[in-house]
């Protein structure tokens, strides 16, 4: 007859107990599942982490506000600066044109290179007063303008009817 004490249902129970080990089996299916979703979760986190510090958020509008508004005669649309933070040179502010479908009409170029771009009250930084003008015979309705730095969206508009 068998002791019950020698039995390896017995005998594996015990080991378990004492922290020993008694046959090949491994770790609970359940437990290796959480183990493993666990460590995708905390690599998933530090992926993120040191990717976000590469990549340039893209703000919107933030840092110019402007009007835009088709002219008095029609000819251009108008687009009037009203609000600047901070000092940005003409010469390292960019716009460019995007069609209703997001299409690029006119690529980026430098604000001061624009013979269209009207140079107010501060000449090379973009101050209140400052406007640029873009045909309407070339940008049609809902097309949309957009002011941006290096890094920057500072401005995203639409020409309206």
């Amino acid at each position: 007859m068998r002791e019950l004490s020698t039995s390896p249902h017995l005998q594996s129970r015990r080991c378990w107990r004492e922290g020993g080990r008694v046959g090949s089996q491994g770790v609970s299916p359940v437990i290796a599942v959480i183990l493993l979703v666990a460590i995708t979760v905390i690599l998933a986190g530090v992926l993120y982490l040191m990717l976000s510090d590469m990549v340039v958020v893209v703000g919107s509008g933030d840092v110019v506000g402007a009007v835009v508004e088709r002219s008095t005669d029609g000819t251009n649309w108008t687009v009037r600066i009203v609000r600047v933070e901070g000092a940005l040179p003409t010469s390292a502010t960019y716009f460019l044109v995007k069609g209703a479908a997001g299409d690029i009409l006119l690529p980026r170029q430098a604000l001061d290179n624009y013979s269209g771009f009207l140079d107010g009250t501060q000449p090379g930084v973009l101050s209140v007063g400052d406007t640029l003008l873009l045909p309407t015979s070339v940008y049609p309705s809902q097309s949309r303008v957009q002011i941006l730095s290096d890094v920057k969206l500072l401005f995203d508009g639409e020409m309206g009817p």
